[in-house]
């Protein structure tokens, strides 16, 4: 199985070098892209970091895996991934989600990320789903659920 901790830094990584999606962050700057880590006590609630989330930041969180019972494909784990994002104010949150979702890596092949494999021993991603949530206080941020497959049983 890939690590998820090495999978959440991998895909962190590569929206951090997508020129746009960083262009709509404060100050251009690309360690607004988090990457979020299990580490207790710092880190051990999801509810609470994205309700203590500002403006201007893109969460990178790990969510789970499961086990791929399709009989046509090799790869035997499935890992759940989500962007959660909140605009910086005067932004868009529906720009930073275009990104997320389409964005191109520099460097790269020119071919949206999700088009292309992010870690060795995974397949190109699955954009499953967009959704606008809101906090535990109504405030609303943007959530791309994201599918990565396994290419083999690592």
């Amino acid at each position: 199985m890939i690590d998820s901790i090495a999978l959440t830094n991998a895909l962190t990584t590569t929206l951090q070098n997508i020129p746009e999606l960083v262009a709509e962050l404060p100050n251009a700057d690309p360690n607004r892209i988090v990457p979020y880590i299990d580490l207790n006590p710092e880190f051990n609630s999801v509810t609470n970091t994205i309700y203590e989330m500002p403006s201007g930041l893109i969460y990178v969180i790990w969510e789970g895996f499961q086990l791929n019972e399709k009989e046509n494909e090799a790869g035997m784990w499935i890992h759940r991934l989500s962007v959660h994002c909140r605009a910086d104010t005067g932004k868009k949150v529906q720009t930073l989600v275009k990104y997320v979702v389409d964005g191109v890596p520099v460097p790269g092949d020119g071919e949206r990320w999700r088009d292309c494999g992010i870690i060795d021993g995974a397949l190109p991603a699955d954009v499953k789903e967009g959704i606008r949530q809101p906090d535990r206080e109504g405030i609303d941020y943007f959530t791309v659920s994201i599918e990565i497959h396994e290419s083999g049983d690592a």
